[in-house]
This record gives structure tokens, sequence and C-alpha cells, in this order.
């Protein structure tokens, strides 16, 4: 059985699981037995304020069993990225190939491409501050992180 549980530092409003396309739970944790093959993700609805207007945002929680029942992987947007704070290259491990799109706080993007399995994001030129740095799958499935660029 496993237990997925979706948190986030904003004002969720909504909470969506899916388990191999139908609709499974609006509940922050969804505990199910896992399948080989199954696929599993949350979309997660999160309330934030910008500037004077209230927007929702939206990420997509993927989790997919591979190799037997009771080994689950997960395969969120992302997967992982480090170091955070970042002074030269930003290292991401997929499981499957993402484009990136880095923004600055305005929503300018400043940095666009494609990583793929263990991959670097160069940010040497990248003045210091903070970043959000959107990851989207082939399948749409999009992550936005916040990065800190020393």
């Amino acid at each position: 059985t496993t237990t997925a549980t979706a948190n986030n530092h904003g004002t969720i409003t909504s909470y969506q699981w899916v388990k191999n396309g139908a609709n499974a739970s609006t509940n922050s944790a969804y505990t199910y037995t896992p399948n080989n093959g199954d696929s599993v993700y949350c979309i997660v609805t999160v309330r934030a304020c910008t500037g004077r207007m209230y927007t929702d945002t939206t990420a997509t929680i993927h989790i997919t069993v591979t190799g037997g029942a009771s080994i689950a992987s997960t395969n969120a947007t992302t997967t992982h990225t480090y170091p955070n704070p970042v002074t030269d290259v930003l290292h991401v491990t997929t499981v499957e190939p993402q484009h990136y799109v880095l923004h600055n706080l305005m929503g300018v993007a400043i940095l666009q491409g494609s990583v793929d399995k263990q991959s670097g994001i160069d940010m040497k030129e990248i003045p210091a501050g903070v970043y959000l740095l959107q990851l989207t799958d082939n399948n749409g499935a999009r992550e936005v992180q916040r990065i800190v660029k020393e």
C-alpha cells in the first residue's frame, strides 16, 4: 500500500488524484495498493497573490509503478534539482525528458531548453536572485520550482 501526499507552501484550494485515468480522490493524501503499470497523478491547485490579483496555479505530481507491485518510482515532472541555492550549474535528475523555462519573478523567460535523465542547466551568467523553474514533460504535466541563484 502506498500513501502519496501533496504538500505546498501556498494556499491549496484543491486536490484531484487520478488513478489509471479515473478520478480517485480529492483529499490531500491518497492511499492505494499499487499494481505494476499503474499511472497515478495528483493535480494540485494553489492560490497565490500576485500584486493585487489572486491567481490559481496548478502542478501535477506523477507516480508510475514499475518493476513489480511493491516498487514505486516518482515521476513528478522533474524529480530532483540540486543544489539550491545554485552558483554555477543546476543539476536536474529526471525519469523522462523535460522542457524547461527559467523565469524571473516578473514572469519574463530568462533561459529555456531541454533536460534528460541527468542534465545540467548553466546558470553562471544569471544574476543573483530568485527564479521560477518550470519543467514540462512530454505529456504536458508541469512543475514549478523556486530556484535561488547566489
